[in-house]
């Protein structure tokens, strides 16, 4: 194995979709680390390897799954944990309102944290993708830091933070704001973000009082002197890219949300970050790197689950569709858009 460009740090999980309590689909691959490497991965066609997936499998994890996983050609690594059984957890959709989901873990999660990844993964990845809370994320990247500084390196580390809904609240606005500090992107939904300024659920959405809230983390500091970025992923309106240099910057969503196309949304946000890593990493733009983040949520969104890939290399498609001509067509749609 090389170095990777992308690691996923999280978990992954098995999920039972329920709607208005019946039971639709059973042992689903779900999990933010799933969708965040499906993201990177869709923008990797001629170097797979270069995406470091790791699963840590219970002992009822199928096998079936695994095999499928591999056909993505990526640096796949499985640790299987004997004595416990495979993360588990129920999706439930409401019956008449399809946006709105509970979801209850059945098991302990299995997560991954840098102690299971390889010295060559923790001292050569060009990037990482956190889904946890502020003081786990702070941990690894101070870890992954001496780690990297013991062996000479420092300041070439991309870390992307998504916030985890639970952990998001009036009361935990500050120990974010200042672990917001130490990463590049922070990037709560629309929903998350609200929620650490009002406890009171929002009906409307509104542009004007996202950019609000999210530039009370800029004022903060997002990253290194704080010359990171916000990014708010916002569903069917969007996502706000927002940093002190660039401003505001809204970009629409790939596929509307009235589209046929559209069947589960779930894991689009974890798949848009992951997209978005790889779009950073090739034009160190937030904004062409939303682009990404917008078209990997785009085929995230598509099926239950994740999508099936055919072909390989240049030729490679996802759902029958090229990954690179879906971002052509987005960004030329954009440059429309504006002219």
């Amino acid at each position: 194995m090389g170095d990777a460009r992308f690691v996923s740090l999280g978990g992954v999980w098995l999920d039972d979709i329920q709607i208005g309590g019946q039971t639709v689909h059973r042992q689903v691959l779900g999990g933010s680390v799933t969708f965040a490497t499906l993201g990177a991965r869709l923008f990797s066609p001629t170097d797979p390897s270069s995406i470091r997936f790791v699963i840590r499998a219970g002992n009822d994890f199928p096998s079936e799954t695994i095999w499928k996983l591999r056909r993505w050609k990526t640096s796949l690594v499985v640790e299987w944990i004997e004595d416990l059984p495979a993360a588990r957890g129920v999706l439930q959709y409401d019956e008449h309102d399809a946006s709105r989901t509970t979801y209850h873990r059945l098991t302990s999660p299995l997560l991954s944290t840098h102690h299971n990844l390889t010295l060559s993964d923790v001292v050569g990845a060009s990037c990482f993708h956190f889904f946890s809370t502020p003081e786990t994320v702070k941990e690894e990247i101070d870890s992954i830091s001496d780690i990297r500084a013991r062996h000479g390196l420092s300041g070439d580390l991309i870390a992307i933070w998504e916030p985890q809904a639970k952990s998001c609240s009036p009361r935990t606005l500050s120990p974010h704001l200042e672990t917001a500090k130490i990463v590049d992107v922070f990037s709560p939904n629309h929903v998350e973000l609200e929620s650490f300024f009002s406890y009171a659920k929002r009906s409307s959405f509104d542009e004007s009082r996202v950019e609000a809230q999210a530039s009370h983390f800029l004022e903060s500091g997002v990253g290194w002197e704080g010359a990171g970025c916000i990014v708010v992923r916002a569903a069917e309106h969007g996502c706000l890219v927002m940093s002190r240099k660039i401003g505001a910057v809204w970009l629409p969503a790939v596929i509307p949300a009235e589209s046929p196309k559209v069947v589960d949304a779930t894991g689009a946000g974890n798949a848009f970050l992951g997209g978005f890593a790889m779009g950073l990493l090739e034009s160190g733009d937030f904004v062409v790197a939303a682009k990404y983040g917008q078209v990997a949520a785009s085929f995230a969104i598509e099926q239950v689950g994740v999508p099936e890939v055919t072909g390989h290399g240049e030729d490679e498609l996802w759902n029958g569709e090229s990954v690179m001509e879906r971002l052509n067509s987005y960004s030329h749609a954009l440059r429309n858009r504006r002219s």
